[in-house]
């Protein structure tokens, strides 16, 4: 199969790290946008043979969190999965990044999950904290994540933060490398301390 580069099919505010779900008549691409400074989960639905835009959401999918709470600063989805048994069989999961602010450092990062139970349609938080959060296992943060199913459970391969370092500008940074979590239910994530990629 040949690659054909297409350049700009889509152009928002921000427009951050797209996530596809395919449903029966268009790709749809869940991103990130800008609203008052904080991130926002949309969505924008392509034609499957054109991939001409035929549908676009005009309001963030999901709120932010409660002030305090983990989302309170960014919601940025960062994978979908479909649930082919279990309790939830015929649901989608989705996998966000949840923003907070320290004094600190810049920012945390931890992982939430949103629920929808008609293909899409609309969606609903699973909880008020985080379902992947920062531990003795993982003491920096955690960011974007993609997750595969394995025929005994599931295994995410996440951003793992490994320390902050001073970059030319003076401003802090995250460094990081890929790590990985097994999970037999999607909702409980236990860290292995194995890393997937390194940083060199």
């Amino acid at each position: 199969m040949d690659w054909i580069k297409k350049g700009n099919i889509f152009n928002d505010h921000w427009a951050q790290l797209p996530v596809v779900d395919v449903l029966n008549e268009a790709y749809r691409v869940y991103y990130s946008t800008r609203i008052d400074g904080k991130s926002n989960p949309m969505y924008v639905d392509f034609d499957k043979n054109t991939m001409e835009i035929v549908n676009k959401c005009e309001k963030p999918i999901l709120p932010l969190g409660d002030i305090g709470m983990f989302d309170f600063y960014g919601v940025m989805p960062t994978d979908i999965i479909t649930v082919d048994d279990g309790w939830c069989s015929g649901a989608k999961f989705m996998y966000y990044i949840g923003w907070s602010l320290r004094k600190d450092i810049p920012y945390h990062n931890k992982l939430g999950l949103a629920i929808s139970y008609d293909d899409g349609k609309s969606w609903d938080k699973y909880s008020k904290g985080p379902v992947f959060n920062s531990s003795l296992h993982e003491p920096g943060f955690i960011g974007t994540a993609k997750i595969l199913k394995n025929e005994k459970n599931f295994t995410m391969f996440y951003l793992s933060c490994r320390d902050w370092v001073k970059g030319n500008n003076g401003k802090l940074e995250p460094i990081y490398d890929i790590k990985t979590a097994q999970s037999n239910n999607l909702l409980d994530w236990d860290p292995t301390n194995e890393t997937a990629i390194n940083l060199e």
